[in-house]
């Protein structure tokens, strides 16, 4: 497949209900209860369980090998973390290639990712993929 700059990746529309948050720290091994647990939240002053941050660049990754394929290779993520979102919120995000450009073994992309929740950004990460010849 041809890629060029400017192309648009797959949509992110997500919500985060609280078995999800559980799930994420069980495959993670990352059991810090306020990502899972109400009172624990409150406890700490919270409007309830928030999304681990790790958890921004495990989507965006998703996206990534969505639309460049399995055989393509994350080689660099810069995650920016710019708000908070809680259980049973939901986040939008879209993201593009900002520059292609050829190295010796391939093509490299350069994607601009966007996350936002209620039209506020949530997170935003530049990534680079190396894709297969």
């Amino acid at each position: 497949m041809t890629h060029s700059a400017g192309e648009a990746l797959p949509p992110i529309d997500e919500s985060f209900p609280t078995w999800r948050m559980m799930a994420y720290g069980a495959a993670t091994w990352d059991w810090y209860q306020v990502h899972f647990d109400h009172q624990v939240a409150a406890s700490m002053g919270l409007p309830g369980p928030f999304v681990d941050g790790q958890q921004w660049g495990a989507i965006f990754a998703r996206q990534l090998r969505e639309h460049f394929g399995p055989q393509a290779f994350v080689s660099k993520m810069a995650l920016r973390y710019h708000a908070m979102v809680f259980a049973d919120e939901r986040v939008t995000g879209s993201a593009e290639i900002t520059t292609l450009r050829h190295e010796p073994g391939g093509q490299v992309a350069e994607v601009l990712h966007r996350l936002e929740k209620d039209g506020r950004p949530v997170a935003s990460c530049r990534s680079e993929v190396r894709l297969p010849d």
